[in-house]
């Protein structure tokens, strides 16, 4: 493993968001892994994981973290489905994520560089829609096998009650199969 302060991210970091200081942000904290800009309530951290190498951002104001990913997502859905964060193990390749960190900030931070605190309500409604979402995504998974084998076995009163508790996340196949179930059950 690479002696990580001898990669250059802080001062990689320090070059490619020297932009934030026109935004009146000032470093805070710097260390071979880390690098946090402050200004009033509102921050940026800017990090190469420890033991990911990935190197990512977030916004934080008032101990609320708020990952790149959810700030991409409020202006563009599908970039923000998409990104994923860039593990760097050499200088130039730390050189290179930091700079795509960098213009990804510039381009859909900006509402947090200029202090907008409207869209701290706009990331925290999106990060508890995502985690509603995803919870009912891991429940899906979990009761698609289940719902699929007791309506296979006939019973359509348990297969119904299940594929109920995931009705938001049915595909039309499923969405059959519950009105059928159902039909059954009135039978």
């Amino acid at each position: 493993m690479p002696d990580r302060a001898s990669l250059g991210f802080v001062l990689q970091v320090r070059a490619a968001f020297a932009f934030i200081r026109d935004f009146g942000f000032i470093e805070a904290d710097a260390q071979p892994t880390f690098v946090s800009y402050r200004n009033g309530s509102i921050g940026w951290n800017i990090f190469h994981g420890r033991q990911s190498y990935e190197i990512g951002a977030e916004a934080v104001r008032s101990g609320h973290i708020y990952p790149l990913s959810a700030i991409i997502s409020l202006t563009d859905a599908e970039a923000g489905r998409v990104y994923c964060s860039f593990a760097a193990r050499e200088t130039a390749a730390v050189a290179l994520g930091v700079q795509q960190m960098a213009e990804l900030v510039q381009r859909f931070g900006r509402p947090i560089l200029e202090g907008d605190m409207a869209v701290f309500v706009q990331l925290d409604d999106y990060i508890v829609a995502w985690r509603e979402n995803y919870a009912l995504e891991v429940l899906a998974s979990q009761t698609r096998p289940k719902a699929a084998e007791t309506f296979r076995a006939g019973n359509y009163e348990a297969a119904a009650r299940l594929y109920r508790s995931i009705e938001p996340v049915l595909s039309p196949a499923e969405r059959e199969k519950l009105s059928i179930a159902e039909r059954r059950i009135t039978k």
